[in-house]
């Protein structure tokens, strides 16, 4: 959850495609000191990603909602007892 006075959080990606493994690869770190290693599938314009690092118990969905915008579905986990599933919205600023 983001409130008002944390700090903007900024990450670099990287994409590729392994073909060894036949699946697409993601490697990203945040400004938060988070980090993350996934690997994923492709339909149209929507990607499924599992998560590697920091451990493969999550799963996300990027859906192309126009060619500067995705919306991430997950992951979802515990915290506080309750069930939480992210949801974010990605714009291409540049």
């Amino acid at each position: 959850m983001s409130r008002r006075e944390d700090a903007a959080v900024h990450a670099d990606y990287f994409l590729g495609y392994d073909v060894r493994v036949d699946r697409w690869v993601r490697f990203g770190a945040h400004s938060n000191a988070q980090y993350y290693g996934m690997v994923g599938t492709r339909a149209d314009n929507v990607w499924s990603w599992s998560y590697v690092l920091p451990g493969p118990a999550a799963r996300a969905v990027w859906t192309k909602q126009s060619d500067t915008e995705y919306t991430v579905d997950g992951p979802s986990y515990s915290a506080n007892g309750k069930r939480v599933t992210e949801h974010h919205s990605c714009r291409k600023v540049a």
